[in-house]
């Protein structure tokens, strides 16, 4: 993080203190600087951490106190990339990564922007104060499509992702038996769960079968 002293008099100088309240250590002791300039201290801070610092003036009451809570990247954005935990007023503007999840769609941040999901959120430099955003989901839905492989049509199922799924009613196709649901190949059978994040195909698989009967005068018939 970066603070400046913004007067141009050799008299006034700006002190930055920085505590770790969590851990309950200095990390930066009344550091100096003087005629306009800057200076930057450098920290490392675990997820949960609160940090408290202090910046103040000599000869002025000028003592802004503000803390830091240090969050954690529990949120996967695009490209591995994650948002900024903390920022000073003299931060380059930020702009906010957008999130992935499994089976939802991103619409957008709420919280310190206002109330409306919006997909591009930035803050600008000279930005103050704690700043919280939320990120808002819809979740999705995706379809199972049967291919009966000439057997009796059998209707797709449309629901939300990670729902309980059912296997359908079974299709029907004339001297033949049915195995089950398969993928393209007919080699691996579907086990029916919730409903996976993808719109899949599945296959049915049969095997043909046939009567035999035969007759004698002491056994009746048998069906083979």
């Amino acid at each position: 993080m970066y603070y400046k002293n913004s007067s141009s008099s050799s008299s006034y100088y700006t002190y930055c203190y920085i505590y770790n309240v969590t851990k309950g250590y200095t990390i930066k002791s009344n550091g100096t600087v003087s005629n306009t300039s800057y200076a930057s201290v450098s920290f490392s801070a675990n997820a949960g951490d609160i940090i408290y610092i202090r910046n103040y003036r000599y000869n002025t009451s000028y003592s802004p106190t503000f803390y830091f809570y240090i969050t954690g990247a529990s949120t996967p954005v695009a490209g591995g990339k994650v948002n900024e935990s903390f920022y000073t007023a003299f931060s380059e503007p930020i702009t906010l990564f957008n999130p992935t999840k499994t089976g939802y769609t991103f619409l957008g941040w709420t919280g310190s922007n206002g109330d409306i999901p919006e997909t591009t959120v930035t803050i600008p430099t000279g930005t103050s104060g704690n700043l919280t955003y939320y990120a808002n989901w819809q979740i999705n839905q995706y379809t199972i499509t049967f291919n009966s492989n000439g057997g009796s049509n059998v209707e797709s199922i449309t629901q939300d992702y990670n729902t309980s799924v059912t296997a359908p009613a079974k299709p029907t196709w004339t001297e033949k038996s049915f195995v089950g649901w398969f993928d393209e190949t007919l080699t691996n059978q579907y086990e029916f769960t919730a409903m996976p994040a993808e719109n899949i195909t599945l296959y049915a698989k049969w095997i043909e079968y046939s009567v035999i009967l035969t007759c004698d005068d002491t056994a009746g018939i048998s069906v083979i």
